[in-house]
């Protein structure tokens, strides 16, 4: 199943924005606004063994990952909410894996929609 995500699924976000365009913009640019904001503050959380704050900030990208359309994003913040509520020592990979996929996800739904 894992297999059939896709880095941004943009006719997935038009979809529950009723097709508007310029709104999905938007929301992908307040999302980007904050986004690497909270990568740090994830970072410096699990630096400091703060796994509670971690996870908290993680569930909440992963919300705003989905609602945007990045679906591997939101998979890998999911893997690391989990870890991070299992104080699990794989937490900094999968922050790392989780980096990846947003640079990814940025890289693509910076790009002009093609029609």
């Amino acid at each position: 199943m894992s297999d059939a995500l896709i880095t941004f699924n943009r006719d997935g976000a038009l979809r529950r924005l009723m097709n508007n365009e310029t709104l999905l913009n938007r929301i992908l640019e307040i999302f980007f606004s904050q986004a690497e904001e909270r990568f740090s503050q994830i970072r410096q959380d699990i630096q400091l063994g703060r796994y509670t704050e971690a996870r908290a900030t993680a569930h909440g990208l992963k919300g705003s990952a989905g609602e945007v359309g990045a679906e591997r994003l939101h998979r890998c913040l999911g893997d690391l909410e989990k870890a991070l509520t299992d104080n699990s020592t794989q937490a900094e990979e999968l922050y790392k894996v989780a980096v990846v996929e947003y640079q990814q996800f940025s890289q693509q739904a910076r790009q002009p929609a093609s029609n």
